[in-house]
């Protein structure tokens, strides 16, 4: 689905481990909103572009992801 865009999509971040559960919940946010994209969102204008970026901060009680998405 993404094969023609991939020139206009850029994932930025460190490597991070997922659990499955986590894994399966990721991938269906990012499958949706690249298919919103597609549809009627950056990815449906000829200049559009998309950008994921994430970072994990390390705290005493754990991790902290975060993640964002932009459209251009």
């Amino acid at each position: 689905m993404l094969a023609p865009f991939l020139d206009r999509i850029t994932f930025a971040g460190p490597n991070v481990f997922l659990e499955p559960d986590a894994t399966f919940g990721v991938s269906m946010a990012v499958h949706e909103l690249a298919t919103n994209a597609c549809k009627f969102g950056s990815l449906s204008q000829r200049a559009g572009r998309v950008e994921v970026s994430w970072t994990v901060m390390r705290h005493r009680a754990g991790l902290d992801p975060h993640a964002r998405l932009e459209g251009a």
